[in-house]
C-alpha cells in the first residue's frame, strides 16, 4: 500500500498554497494515515473512449465499464485502499469527455455529480482552470490520419498464401532438379559439345507494391500547404481551439477545413477521399481505425504533434489529486502502468497490419492480376529455355548435318576408290573415258555452284563401267559442299 504521509516539495507547496485560499479540505483530513483513504468509496464519472473506457449496457453495475483507465483504477484502489464505483457522466452523450469534466465541477451552490472524472480526459488548460488534475498516467498526443494510398497487388503477390519455409523448400527442390538435369545433359557425359551461353538478363525485378505517396508527411506539411491541404476536423472541443491556437503561432498560415459532428465522421471523410487529413488522439483514433476495420482505408502519417497527457479530474475545492498523483508515480515507477499500456497494445504498442489490405477480391480468392507475377515468371523462365534449347538444336544440326555429309563423302570417295582400282585392272581406253567423264560432271556442278549459287537439277550419277563388270550408281554428289567436291576431285585425278 501507497503511503500517504509523504508528499515531495513541488506537491507540498501547491497544497499549501491551495489550502492557503480554502479551508475546505485542510491537510490532515487528507493525509490521515498511512492506511490510506481507508476504503473509501469514490464515484467515478466516465466517458466511453475504447480502449480507455468500454462501455457495456447489457450489464449492470460497475461491470460495465473496462479498458486501460478502469484497470489503473484497480491498481489505484490497492495502492490508497479505497473503492470506486464508475458512472456515465451523460448518457444522452457517452463519448463527451466535456460531461465527464464538468461531472467534478461545483454548479450554482450543488455538489458535484461524481468526485472523480476519468477517462481519456486530456489535461489542458481550460480544463486546469476549472477542475484538478493529476499527473499524467498515459502521455499522447494527436496523430494525422490520411486515405491510405491506392495499392496494387505486387508481381510477387503469389508469395503470399504460404510460409517463407515452404518457399525456401520449393526453391531448394527447383534448384536440386536442375542440377540434375544439368548432369545428365552435361557435356562431359555427352559426345556432343554443349553451348557456352550463359544468361545474364535479370529476369524479373523483386517489385513492391505500388503506391502514390501521400502529399501529407507531417503536421509542418499542413502548415506549409497554404490552404493546399483540405482538413475535417470536429466542430467545437479542443481539435477547433487547437486550430485557432495554430493561427495565432503561424499567422500565414492557411487552414481549409471542414467541420464534421464528430470526429468519427471526420475520419470516414478521409478514408472516402471526402477530405486529405484529419487528427484526433493517438491511441484513440488507433483503436478506432482497427475496430471499425479501416486499416486498408486511411493510416497514420508523421510523429504526434501538439503532446499531452491524459489524468483524473478532481473538484476544484479537493485536494485528493495529490495523493493520487503520488500513487501514478509510484506505480509508473513500479513498471504496472507500462505493463497494462502494453497488454493493450495502445500507441507504439498498437499493431496496424494491412497484409490483408492487397486482396483486391471481395472472397479472397486470386484473380488474374494476383497472380501475373507467377505468369510473368514463368513466361520468362520458358522463353530462356526456349532460346538456349533453339541454339543448342542449331548447333546439334549443324553437327549432324556436318557428320552426315563427312560420312557420304567417304562413302562416295570410298566407292570412287574401288571402282577407280578396278578400272586400272580392266582396259585403258576406258580409264580415261570414266575418269574425264567423272571430272567433268564434278567441274560442272562446281561451276554450277560458283555462278548460280546452287547446285543442278540431276542429283545422281549413273555411270556403266566396263560392260556389266562395275556398276557406279546412285552416287549422290550434288549433297556434297565445294570442299569435298574439290578433294573428291583430286582424288579421281589422282586414282584413274
Amino acid at each position: 500500500m501507497f503511503p500517504l504521509h509523504f508528499i515531495s516539495l513541488p506537491l507540498a507547496l501547491a497544497l499549501l498554497a491551495t489550502a492557503a485560499e480554502s479551508q475546505v479540505c485542510p491537510t490532515q483530513t487528507v493525509f490521515s494515515s498511512d492506511k490510506g483513504f481507508n476504503n473509501r468509496t469514490f464515484t467515478m464519472a466516465l466517458h466511453v473512449a475504447p480502449p480507455f473506457v468500454s462501455y457495456n449496457k447489457e450489464v449492470s453495475g460497475s461491470s460495465r465499464f473496462s479498458g486501460l483507465t478502469i484497470d489503473i483504477a484497480n491498481l489505484l484502489e490497492n495502492e490508497l485502499s479505497c473503492k470506486f464505483e464508475f458512472m456515465l457522466a451523460d448518457g444522452n452523450n457517452p463519448e463527451s469527455s466535456r460531461a465527464a469534466v464538468q461531472s467534478v465541477v461545483s454548479n450554482a451552490g450543488s455538489s458535484p455529480q461524481a468526485q472523480i472524472a476519468g477517462g481519456a480526459l486530456e489535461i489542458t488548460t481550460e480544463r486546469s482552470s476549472i477542475a484538478h488534475f493529476t499527473i499524467p498516467y498515459y502521455d499522447t498526443g494527436y496523430i494525422l490520419i490520411v486515405q491510405r494510398p491506392a495499392q496494387s497487388p505486387s508481381l510477387w503477390h503469389f508469395f503470399g498464401p504460404f510460409q517463407t519455409t515452404l518457399w525456401i523448400a520449393v526453391l531448394v527442390e527447383i534448384v536440386a532438379v536442375a542440377l540434375l538435369c544439368y548432369l545428365m545433359e552435361s557435356p562431359f557425359l555427352s559426345s556432343i559439345k554443349d553451348s557456352d551461353i550463359v544468361d545474364t538478363a535479370n529476369l524479373a525485378s523483386f517489385l513492391t507494391a505500388s503506391f502514390s505517396v501521400p502529399g501529407i508527411s507531417d503536421w509542418s506539411s499542413v502548415l506549409n500547404s497554404k490552404g493546399k491541404f483540405k482538413l475535417a476536423l470536429p466542430a467545437g472541443g479542443l481539435h477547433q481551439a487547437f486550430v485557432q491556437f495554430e493561427k495565432k503561432q503561424y499567422p500565414n498560415a492557411v487552414f481549409n477545413v471542414t467541420w464534421t459532428d464528430s470526429w468519427e465522421s471526420a475520419v470516414k471523410m478521409v478514408g472516402d477521399g471526402l477530405a486529405d487529413a484529419t487528427f484526433h488522439d493517438e491511441p484513440i483514433v488507433q483503436d478506432y481505425i482497427v475496430r471499425e476495420g479501416l486499416n486498408c482505408k486511411v493510416m497514420e502519417t508523421g510523429k504526434i504533434f501538439n503532446v499531452f497527457g491524459y489524468g483524473f479530474a478532481f473538484n476544484y475545492a479537493s485536494l485528493d489529486f495529490i495523493p493520487f498523483s503520488q500513487a501514478i508515480v509510484s506505480l509508473k515507477e513500479s513498471g504496472e502502468i507500462g505493463q497494462l499500456i502494453k497488454n493493450y497494445q495502445v500507441g507504439t504498442f498498437q499493431t496496424t497490419s494491412t497484409e490483408s489490405c492487397a486482396v483486391t477480391s471481395g472472397d479472397n480468392s486470386f484473380s488474374f492480376r494476383d497472380m501475373l507475377g507467377l505468369f510473368l515468371m514463368t513466361s520468362g523462365v520458358i522463353f530462356v529455355g526456349f532460346v538456349i534449347n533453339a541454339k543448342e538444336a542449331r548447333e546439334q544440326n549443324k553437327y549432324d548435318g556436318e557428320g552426315q555429309l563427312m560420312r557420304n563423302g567417304t562413302g562416295i570417295l570410298l566407292s570412287l576408290k574401288s571402282m577407280c582400282e578396278t578400272l586400272r585392272d580392266g582396259e585403258s581406253a576406258r580409264d580415261v573415258d570414266v575418269k574425264s567423264e567423272l571430272l567433268a560432271y564434278i567441274d560442272g556442278i562446281l561451276d554450277s555452284s560458283r555462278q548460280n549459287g546452287s547446285k543442278p537439277e540431276d542429283e545422281f550419277l549413273r555411270k556403266d563401267c566396263v560392260g556389266d563388270r562395275l556398276l557406279y550408281g546412285k552416287v549422290s554428289l550434288i549433297e556434297l559442299d565445294d570442299q569435298t567436291l574439290k578433294q573428291l576431285r583430286m582424288y579421281v585425278d589422282e586414282w584413274l
